[in-house]
């Protein structure tokens, strides 16, 4: 099995993970206002957010998978296990800083609609958290697209 086509599977994997995930809080809400039949503060952006991903992980996967490999088509080794390994957890980082900011909004969105429920958090904590959002998306995007240089000959007699 060639390296790019294992990790263009896990990408399909995490994309129905999320798919399903994302349903799935969107049915408990559901399930929940039709028995309890009161308003209750539903989130929706989260499980939106969940279900988009999904999608863009299943129909994007090949996309992905050519923006994380370019021209290395190896077989499947120790070497490229660990390298797919950094790049899994690049998409981990982007969809970790994903869900960070999507929090920061619904929290944004909470203290707008009802002022006096949250605890009023000062603009310093948003910037300082938007910052590191930004910085490890933009180091997950440079684990995903890391190219490790390999040479024909590791150490062995020339």
């Amino acid at each position: 099995m060639q390296e790019r086509e294992l990790f263009q599977g896990l990408m399909k994997g995490g994309g129905i993970f999320l798919l399903v995930k994302g349903i799935y809080l969107h049915s408990l809400w559901g399930i929940d206002t039709l028995v309890y039949q009161g308003y209750r503060y539903h989130n929706w952006l989260t499980p939106s957010v969940y279900i988009i991903m999904g999608i863009l992980l299943l129909v994007g996967s090949a996309t992905i998978t050519r923006f994380a490999y370019v021209d290395n088509d190896s077989e499947c080794s120790w070497s490229s296990i660990v390298w797919m390994g950094v790049k899994l957890l690049g998409v981990w980082l982007i969809y970790r800083q994903l869900m960070v900011l999507v929090s920061l909004v619904d929290y944004w969105k909470m203290i707008w609609s009802v002022p006096g429920m949250t605890q009023s958090i000062e603009g310093g904590y948003f910037i300082i958290q938007l910052v590191m959002a930004s910085a490890a998306l933009v180091l997950g995007m440079v684990f995903l697209r890391c190219r490790p240089k390999l040479q024909g000959n590791r150490g062995g007699v020339q």
